[in-house]
C-alpha cells in the first residue's frame, strides 16, 4: 500500500483526486489536510508510517504551499517522500521556485479526469529517487498522451 498525503483546501479537488486514485484501483492510503499548519503539525510528529507522496497545492490559508515545500525540505526527514506540486496555473517563478526547493514534480491540475489519472500513473510509476531534470520536473501532455487512451 502506498502512503499518499494531500494537502490541499479545495473539497471539489480532493474529490477529483480521490476518485482518480479510486479508479485506478491503487491500494493507497489517503490522508487530507486542509492548510500549511495542519501538514506542518502532521509531519512534525514523530511517525513509523511516514508518506510515500506529498500532493502539495501551492495557495493554501495559513502557510504557503512554498514554505511547507521549503521547511519540509530542509527540516524534517523526508529525503525519500515524493512532493508533486499542484497548482491552478503554470507560472514559470513558481515551477523555477519549486523545482530550486526541491519538489518532484509540478503538475498544473487537470480539469479531465482521465488525463488526471494518467499522470498519477506515471508518478506512481516513477520508482527512481533521482530527482527529475527540469524537462521532466513539469509534467505536461507530451509525457502522458500515449497513456490517457489506455484509462478512459
Amino acid at each position: 500500500m502506498i502512503r499518499i498525503l494531500v494537502a490541499d483546501d479545495d473539497k471539489e479537488d480532493i474529490e477529483i483526486f480521490s476518485d482518480a486514485v479510486k479508479e485506478l484501483n491503487i491500494d493507497a492510503d489517503i490522508q487530507v489536510v486542509r492548510d500549511g499548519r495542519q501538514l506542518l503539525d502532521l509531519l512534525s510528529c514523530d511517525k513509523e508510517d511516514k508518506p510515500d507522496y506529498l500532493f502539495l497545492d501551492l495557495n493554501m490559508p495559513k502557510l504557503s504551499g512554498f514554505e511547507c515545500l521549503n521547511h519540509v525540505r530542509r527540516h524534517c526527514d523526508f529525503d525519500c517522500m515524493k512532493i508533486i506540486i499542484l497548482s491552478g496555473s503554470v507560472n514559470v517563478g513558481e515551477i523555477d521556485d519549486a523545482y530550486d526547493l526541491g519538489a518532484n514534480y509540478f503538475l498544473t491540475k487537470p480539469s479531465d479526469l482521465s488525463e488526471f489519472k494518467a499522470y498519477l500513473l506515471h508518478i506512481f510509476n516513477n520508482k527512481s529517487t533521482t530527482p527529475p531534470s527540469r524537462a521532466e520536473f513539469v509534467l505536461r501532455h507530451q509525457h502522458i498522451k500515449a497513456m490517457i487512451s489506455h484509462y478512459p
